[in-house]
């Protein structure tokens, strides 16, 4: 699947934090992940493919990860960058407690409906 715009984007990551409810670390480092142990998935990793995804994207940023494999993610290569650091950076920098509200900050200021997210969440 192809995520063409920002409003899908959030959508499936926001939903995807919500119900994960955890962090993705590496298995072998204690690094965020975009593919974590136990199945886990980063804000930015849920939005990959398991056939684009590959272990060379890891300690990669999302702009750095669109820099070098960009042609190889296409479900992903025509998202906004700029968004994409700040829904890696909630899932990398804040408390699982906090994501809710860091998700619903990152909703307006990206003019972003938020009434999918919450009809799925609660």
């Amino acid at each position: 699947m192809i995520i063409t715009t920002t409003q899908q984007a959030f959508n499936l990551a926001a939903v995807h934090l919500m119900t994960q409810k955890a962090t993705a670390f590496g298995e072998h480092i204690s690094l965020c992940a975009y593919r974590g142990a136990n199945g886990t998935k980063c804000a930015v990793g849920c939005l990959i493919p398991d056939e684009e995804y590959s272990k060379g994207f890891e300690e990669n940023t999302a702009k750095e990860l669109l820099l070098h494999y960009g042609k190889e993610l296409p479900s992903i290569n025509q998202l906004d960058q700029d968004f994409l650091t700040d829904l890696q950076n909630i899932h990398d920098r804040e408390s699982v407690d906090d994501w809710y509200a860091c998700l619903i900050v990152l909703a307006e200021r990206y003019n972003l409906d938020t009434t999918e997210f919450k009809s799925e969440i609660e």
